[in-house]
């Protein structure tokens, strides 16, 4: 994740030298790399019990992929999703670690 973070901060100049002027930009700044560009995309997963999501009955034994790169770009929770912005109010929201 920080190679990811480096690597994007470093595309977006501007970002990085406004984190260089203002390091209190660094929390958030962290927390919208994650959700912008996690290390994962994806996480593998086998259903242990009968269970149900939303409308989704999923039985025990089935082989899940879950999707959190997806999930971190929602345009129904984050507004403007592509766009790296190290001023989202809740980019904290991300599922980059499930």
């Amino acid at each position: 994740a920080s190679a990811n973070a480096f690597k994007l901060l470093l595309e977006n100049r501007p970002v990085w030298e406004e984190i260089c002027a203002d390091p209190s930009l660094i929390p958030n700044a962290v927390e919208e790399c994650l959700r912008h560009s996690g290390s994962v995309a994806a996480w593998r997963r086998v259903a242990t019990t009968d269970t149900r999501i939303g409308d989704v009955d999923i039985p025990a034994g089935a082989k899940l992929l879950v999707v959190n790169a997806s999930a971190n770009h929602d345009e129904r929770h984050f507004d403007r999703p592509d766009e790296f912005d190290i001023r989202r109010p809740n980019s904290s929201d991300h599922l980059t670690f499930g």
